[in-house]
C-alpha cells in the first residue's frame, strides 16, 4: 500500500496514543473529519487499523502489521514508570 501524508499521520498517531476516535485523529493531523474517516477506512481494509464500530464514537487502534509498514515497534503496553 502506497501511504500519502494523512495516512502516515494517522497511524504514527495511533501508534503514540495507542486507541482514538475520529475527531481525535483530525484535530492531531490537521484533517478534516471526513477525510479522516475515508482514510481509516482504507487502512483498515489494508489490515493496518481496526475498529470497534459498535461503540459511539468509533475507537480505532493500530494493528502490529502497521508497525512494519512504519519501520517501528508498537508499544507494549506494559507499565511505565515515569
Amino acid at each position: 500500500m502506497n501511504l500519502n501524508k494523512t495516512d502516515k499521520c494517522l497511524l504514527q498517531t495511533l501508534s503514540r496514543l495507542k486507541f482514538a476516535t475520529r475527531s481525535h485523529l483530525a484535530y492531531w493531523c490537521k484533517v478534516h473529519v471526513s477525510t479522516i474517516l475515508r482514510r481509516l477506512r482504507a487502512l483498515q481494509s489494508a489490515g493496518l487499523v481496526t475498529s470497534d464500530e459498535n461503540q459511539d464514537p468509533a475507537i480505532w487502534t493500530i494493528k502490529n502489521l502497521a508497525a512494519s509498514v512504519l519501520l517501528t515497534s508498537l508499544p507494549s503496553g506494559g507499565r511505565r514508570d515515569f
